[in-house]
């Protein structure tokens, strides 16, 4: 899959310029945040993950590794807040963030095959209302897709 770079910054707004500028900002001012953002988006792009950001709600100490595929639904122990996290999808903004600092395509795939993964699994059902669909997962869910989508 090739991504069509002018007509995606084009789409959101964004120059040529002014992505670089981002981009050099990032890196000569953010150098902890930036790092921070890729080592996340390198571990979604695994499958592994770990809720550690400032503003996570329910942040992890460990990382779950899932191999080759996402269980949307895993609750390690009887930790339902994981199930919670996982689903808010806060760690798709670090992929956007990653995409946008290094042009790497692996983070658009990542993220488009993730989100993918997560719509054909994950209809509303009685199951998964109470996991997966929760009103306050959907609401914050909803928000970052968006912003990721914006990068």
């Amino acid at each position: 899959m090739m991504i069509d770079r002018n007509r995606f910054l084009l789409y959101h707004g964004r120059s040529r310029e002014e992505v670089r500028a981002c981009r050099t900002y990032a890196q000569t001012w953010r150098q902890e945040e930036t790092a921070s953002r890729l080592e996340i988006a390198d571990q979604v792009c695994e499958n592994k993950f770990i809720f550690n950001l400032p503003w996570d709600m329910e942040q992890t100490a460990e990382i779950v590794a899932f191999g080759e595929k996402l269980d949307w639904q895993y609750m390690p122990g009887k930790d339902v807040e994981f199930i919670y996290q996982m689903n808010r999808h806060r760690y798709w903004i670090c992929l956007g963030q990653a995409y946008a600092i290094t042009e790497k395509e692996t983070y658009v795939k990542t993220f488009v095959a993730q989100m993918t993964d997560w719509i054909r699994n994950n209809a509303i059902t009685a199951g998964t209302k109470e996991k997966t669909w929760r009103t306050i997962e959907a609401g914050i869910r909803a928000e970052n897709w968006i912003k990721a989508m914006g990068y």
